[in-house]
């Protein structure tokens, strides 16, 4: 197989990569899609910076004229952005690194919040199946926790098509799952007016998923948006 056990142990990526001071201003996010997620400063993280620096390197894969894709680690790009540090220690896995690799690494590392995030289990998914084989896409889903089923990654990629505001939420954890999977069976516009009131009335947990039934019931019955029945 392309990878397994064997492959996803520590000691095999090490051997696959080297360690070095990087600029920061080199290492840019390996999908665009990344950016919206980490916009915000997480106080932890920065707080963890000013008092130790970098505590363990942070794994980047080398690209062509000079530039780095953060592989995991996410949360500390807009950081060190913020706090001006200028070099950070990177491990660098070569340009030519396989898929089979990159993409079990971005879920194991000890950096990688991949396994709590819905939304970055999709945007990986997303990417690897241009890649890798089926058999080998099926083998990343219990790294993530799932069983290896292909209706699961069809399941993940497709919250990819959800209003920004909503995939931001769901990664935040501020939207439950339960409540995104019925936020899909609204158009775009109505996602974002839905989002608006969960925010402005700060629903959480059954409350949040009762109010988008709720609202999505009166659309059905009425025959009308969500914008015109609030007003």
């Amino acid at each position: 197989p392309a990878f397994g056990p064997a492959m996803t142990s520590h000691t095999a990526f090490m051997s696959k990569s080297e360690h070095r001071l990087l600029a920061t201003d080199r290492l840019d996010f390996c999908d665009a899609r990344l950016d919206f997620l980490f916009t915000d400063i997480d106080a932890t993280i920065a707080d963890q910076v000013r008092a130790f620096d970098m505590l363990q390197p942070l794994p980047v894969w080398k690209q062509k004229e000079g530039r780095y894709h953060l592989l995991a680690g996410h949360a500390y790009l807009p950081v060190l952005r913020l706090l001006e540090v200028r070099e950070v220690f990177c491990q660098v896995f070569a340009l030519h690194t396989p898929p089979s690799i990159l993409y079990p690494l971005q879920i194991i590392h000890g950096l990688s919040t991949l396994i709590t995030s819905p939304v970055l289990q999709a945007i990986l998914l997303d990417q690897a199946q241009q890649h890798l084989e089926a058999n080998e896409l099926l083998r990343l889903l219990p790294l993530m926790g799932h069983k290896a089923q292909a209706y699961k990654i069809d399941e993940l990629t497709a919250m990819l098509r959800l209003q920004p505001a909503v995939l931001r939420g769901l990664h935040a954890g501020t939207l439950a799952i339960k409540t995104v999977k019925l936020l899909n069976r609204l158009p775009p516009d109505e996602q974002q007016r839905v989002i608006e009131l969960i925010t402005r009335y700060r629903a959480g947990g059954s409350k949040q998923q009762k109010l988008v039934e709720m609202l999505i019931e009166l659309r059905l019955r009425h025959d009308q948006s969500i914008q015109t029945l609030l007003h």
